[in-house]
C-alpha cells in the first residue's frame, strides 16, 4: 500500500484494488508484508547521480528518479519533460496530484500491482539472476494523458490507444530511476519471442503486442475484482500469488500468515485508513 500511496495514486483505486483481491492473492500478500521487516536494502550502491537535465529535455523516453528511506518512503521525484506527456498534464499539476493522491494510474490495476512487485524484488535485490545484475526490464501497458482525460465530462472522455512500454530500472543505494521507451506491437513479441525469461516475472505477456494495443476496454477488464470473476482471470490471479510466493522466497512462511492490522477477509474503507495513518 505504501507504494501506491507514494505513487499519488487516489485511496478510492487502492481500496477497490485491495477488496477485489482472491483469496489466494491476499495470502500470498500478507506472507509478503510479513517477509518484507526482515528484508535489506541495497545502501552499498552508489547514491542517484544528478539528472542530466540537457539530456532529459531532448529525450524521447519517460524518464524518472526516485530518491526513498531506508524503510522504502518516497522522498522526492523528479521526471523529465516526456513523462509529462504521458499523463497529459504539466508538472506543477503532476506534483500536487501526487501530493494530494490524486494522479490517475495510466496502467490498470492488474499491472499496477506488477509493476510495484517488480520493483520490490530489484530494492531488495531479489531477482533470480542475482543481487549484482541490474533488474530485468518490465514490459508495461499505459494509457496515456490520463490526467487530461479525467478533467473531462464521462460523455466527451476518450482514452486512447494503449502504448506499451520496456520500463527500465537502475538501483542506488538511496533510490532507483526508471526509463521507458515505447515498442510497437511487433518489437513487444519480438522481445517475448527472444527471451522467454520475460514471462516468469512480473511481465505479463498473455496477449501479444497487437492485442494489447486494441484492447480498448483493458483498464475494466483487469481491475482484479473483474478478473477474480472469471476462470482466465483467477488463473492469471493464481499465477501471479504463485510468482509472490517463488520469487519473494515464502515457501518456508506458513500459510495465511497473519499480519497486525490486517484481516484475513477483504479490507473495508476503514482500515485502509488505519493502515495508511500507520506508514
Amino acid at each position: 500500500l505504501r507504494l501506491g500511496f507514494d505513487f499519488g495514486t487516489p485511496d478510492a483505486d487502492l481500496l477497490d484494488m485491495a477488496r477485489g483481491m482472491p483469496l489466494e492473492l491476499q495470502d500470498a500478500m500478507r506472507r509478503l508484508a510479513a517477509r518484507l521487516p526482515t528484508l535489506k536494502r541495497r545502501t552499498e550502491l552508489p547514491t542517484l547521480p544528478t539528472p542530466d537535465l540537457e539530456r532529459w529535455r531532448s529525450d524521447r523516453v519517460y524518464r524518472t528518479v526516485h530518491k526513498v528511506t531506508a524503510d522504502g518512503t518516497m522522498q522526492t521525484f523528479q521526471f523529465n519533460d516526456n513523462f509529462q506527456t504521458l499523463h497529459g498534464a504539466h508538472a506543477e499539476e503532476i506534483a500536487t496530484r501526487i501530493a494530494k493522491r490524486e494522479l490517475p494510474s495510466f496502467c490498470t490495476q492488474y499491472r499496477m500491482l506488477c509493476y510495484h512487485l517488480h520493483l520490490l524484488l530489484g530494492l531488495f535485490g531479489l531477482f533470480p539472476m542475482g543481487a549484482d545484475s541490474p533488474p530485468p526490464p518490465l514490459l508495461l501497458v499505459a494509457r496515456p494523458n490520463m490526467v487530461a482525460a479525467a478533467k473531462l465530462p464521462p460523455t466527451h472522455r476518450h482514452h486512447p490507444a494503449n502504448l506499451i512500454l520496456r520500463v527500465t530500472f537502475q538501483m542506488y543505494g538511496d533510490g532507483f530511476a526508471t526509463s521507458s521507451g515505447r515498442l510497437s506491437a511487433e518489437e513487444f513479441d519480438r522481445i517475448v519471442d527472444a527471451n522467454p525469461a520475460a514471462k516468469s516475472v512480473f511481465s505479463d505477456c498473455s496477449l501479444s503486442g497487437a492485442e494489447l494495443m486494441q484492447a480498448t476496454n483493458l483498464h475494466q477488464e483487469e481491475r482484479l475484482e473483474r478478473m477474480a470473476a472469471s476462470e482466465q482471470g483467477r488463473r492469471r490471479l493464481r499465477c501471479l500469488a504463485d510468482k509472490i510466493v517463488r520469487l519473494f522466497q515464502l515457501d518456508g512462511e506458513a500459510n495465511a500468515t497473519a499480519v497486525q492490522g490486517v484481516p484475513e477477509r477483504g479490507l473495508c474503507h476503514e482500515e485502509i485508513a488505519e493502515i495508511r495513518r500507520g506508514l
